[in-house]
């Protein structure tokens, strides 16, 4: 009876000790799991982090105002061609009220809002 008694103790130590080593093994696993999954996290946040620190934001006129453009509202005005990012010629005036409008640089007023703006700059410098 104690052979028998010893045999089972011993089977269920055996028994015991598997799934110990089983239960370790698998927090092991999950625990390089969850180690992979944070470096594949942190490889991605660190690329879009890089990529979105070399994106320029530019702002691109798209269509031309119909609107008159009065010189007293305008305080500079930038030129946007074709040779840049944008995909046709304006000229960018800014208004006094912080707003932007594009305006076609092949219009006789356009053309006189500029040099109405740079006859204002002459003035002042």
């Amino acid at each position: 009876r104690e052979s028998t008694q010893s045999t089972s103790s011993l089977e269920r130590d055996a028994a015991y000790s598997y799934f110990l080593k089983l239960a370790d093994r698998q927090t092991t696993d999950n625990s390089m799991a969850s180690t992979r999954r944070f470096a594949v996290a942190l490889l991605v946040i660190f690329t879009l982090n890089t990529f979105l620190l070399h994106t320029e934001s530019v702002s691109c006129c798209l269509s031309y105002t119909k609107r008159q453009i009065h010189c007293q509202r305008m305080k500079g005005y930038t030129i946007q061609t074709v040779m840049s990012i944008c995909d046709m010629d304006a000229i960018i005036f800014h208004t006094n009220s912080g707003k932007f409008v594009c305006a076609d640089p092949a219009k006789k007023q356009t053309q006189e809002t500029i040099q109405c703006l740079s006859a204002r700059a002459k003035s002042i410098a």
